[in-house]
Formats: structure tokens, sequence, C-alpha cells
């Protein structure tokens, strides 16, 4: 089920309270039919799913090592600013991060 976009909580409540014998039978129907019954038994739960099940994000490798994830339903900035402004905070929290494994690195030595 995590292998077919399922998350963990939603996994819990759909097998509370089953025997194994549902367990079998949730894993026959597929997950085209188990994503249908997560909705149908807890519909707020589901809104952050595609329609396919899986998580609604968008994951790009920006460099080995380095992605970025961004929500499918984000609007593109609406100006060349708001862009430069994006990308000044994704630099900004580059930095930080690579800055406190440096410190991390040195304490350790």
């Amino acid at each position: 089920m995590l292998a077919d976009g399922f998350r963990v909580p939603m996994i819990r409540e759909m097998l509370e309270g089953k025997t194994t014998e549902d367990f079998e039978k949730l894993l026959e129907l597929g997950p085209m039919v188990a994503r249908k019954m997560a909705r149908d038994l807890n519909p707020e739960k589901c809104r952050g799913e595609s329609r396919e099940g899986r998580s609604a994000w968008i994951r790009l490798e920006v460099a080995p090592g380095v992605e970025v994830h961004l929500a499918r339903s984000v609007e593109p900035p609406s100006s060349k600013e708001e862009g430069m402004e994006i990308r000044e905070e994704i630099s900004i929290a580059l930095r930080d991060e690579f800055q406190r494994r440096r410190k991390r690195g040195r304490a350790r030595a």
C-alpha cells in the first residue's frame, strides 16, 4: 500500500479492526479499489492526493543529492520578480543547511 502511494495514517485507519482474511481481500482488490475505499472512508484526508492516490508533489532533481519538491497545486510566479524571490529563498535554505552540516563536521573533528 505504501508503494501504491498510501500514507501510513490512512493505511492504519483502513486496516483498523480488520482480520487477516480482510487484509487478503483488500490486497486482492488492487490499488484503484483500495484508493476509492480510502476516499469513501475519509475524503478530507485524501485531499492532498492526486487521482492516482499519489502525493500531489512534483520532485525536481537540481543536482546529485539535491531535490526541490513542488506542489502540483502551486501557481507559477506571477512575475519575474516573484520568481527571483522564490529562487533566493531556495538559495538561502540550501546555504543555511550546508553551513549547519559544515559546523557539525567541524565539531566532530
